[in-house]
């Protein structure tokens, strides 16, 4: 295999995207990628979404690496790099019912950044199929007082989060990581938006093919 080095930058969501660019290099290349981000907390956090690229090893450096190719972390510039839209995970095993929702109520910097409505929380439990399973790492609103919802917000690794979203009826939840790995996997997704820009980072992230299993976004 051959080796190389790229420049990525991003945090959770914008390493999802990362990865299904790197997908298809990866199966023919050792990559070394040289990782910005201002959020040193997320590091580990972003390495974990690295490591489903086996040939993908991660650096994190103070300064963007300019002297490599870039990896755009969205899909409205062309970088020169295939992506793959759906591509195959090899993910943790974590024992769910034959059929249940995912719904993220909270998202973003220690979780108070967005959040769902309550009422639209219920709306979503009482309309899809259940259970509903409650994810992030934010506590949950719903957890404990509803029987038709199981609660594992921060009860999961990142890995076991995208493993317990790839066998979701749907997904609910805010424009970031569970959100693009959930239409990754081909799994139908509303996303929820609190402000113009987030709403401009699901434009310029959303591949044509993932547009077939967007069911909606709300703002």
């Amino acid at each position: 295999m051959e080796k190389m080095t790229l420049s990525t930058s991003g945090t959770l969501g914008d390493t999802v995207c990362t990865v299904c660019k790197l997908y298809k290099m990866s199966q023919n290349n050792n990559i070394q990628v040289n990782h910005y981000t201002i959020h040193r907390n997320w590091h580990n956090k972003i390495r974990e979404i690295y490591s489903l690229l086996p040939s993908v090893h991660v650096s994190f450096v103070d300064v963007r690496d300019e002297e490599h190719p870039r990896v755009f972390s969205h899909f409205a510039e062309d970088d020169g790099i295939r992506v793959t839209s759906f591509p195959k995970f090899e993910l943790p095993k974590v024992k769910m019912p034959k059929r249940y929702t995912v719904l993220q109520e909270r998202s973003g910097k220690d979780g108070e950044c967005r959040s769902i409505p309550p009422m639209v929380c219920d709306r979503i439990i009482n309309e899809s199929v259940p259970p509903t399973v409650l994810l992030g790492t934010s506590t949950s609103a719903h957890g404990s007082s509803r029987d038709d919802v199981i609660d594992m917000t921060n009860e999961t690794t990142l890995l076991e989060a995208f493993s317990i979203i790839r066998g979701a009826e749907e997904f609910h939840g805010f424009q970031g990581c569970l959100a693009f790995f959930a239409l990754s996997q081909r799994i139908p997704t509303t996303i929820y938006c609190k402000t113009d820009a987030d709403l401009l980072g699901v434009e310029v992230r959303l591949l044509s093919d993932w547009r077939l299993y967007l069911k909606d976004i709300v703002i």
